[in-house]
């Protein structure tokens, strides 16, 4: 006879549509499901802004940056730099529709957050 299966998850009640997506040299990211989702279109043109360890890019008229013909966006060097993205690394992105805000986590954010689970499960310390 075999264990009955756990609870499924939670399902969240945040309005937030994630993904992860590699940058490469010039800082390129996309992800269509979430340009979609925030309803982004092709010469969008974008600002950002860094808090709190995070990219927040956002619909600006004055903005620096315009999506291109597939909706991949270039992220100043400046802007990956102060967040620790010195090469192509993997990044956390976190689409705000409600908002109309993209959120760029380095997977730095990402490890932190989850360390405290992992530990929970192997046992041991952080």
């Amino acid at each position: 006879m075999s264990e009955p299966l756990p609870a499924p998850p939670l399902v969240s009640k945040r309005d937030v549509v994630f993904g992860v997506c590699l940058t490469n040299r010039q800082g390129r990211i996309g992800d269509l499901a979430i340009t979609a989702a925030l309803g982004w279109a092709p010469g969008l043109r974008v600002g950002f802004t860094v808090t709190d360890g995070v990219i927040v890019v956002a619909a600006d008229e004055e903005g620096s940056r315009v999506l291109d013909h597939r909706c991949y966006l270039w992220l100043p060097t400046v802007v990956r730099r102060a967040i620790g993205v010195y090469q192509p690394a993997r990044v956390l992105l976190a689409g705000l529709p409600s908002e109309q805000r993209l959120i760029i986590h380095p997977m730095v954010m990402l490890e932190r957050l989850t360390a405290p689970v992992h530990a929970a499960i192997v046992g041991g310390t952080e």
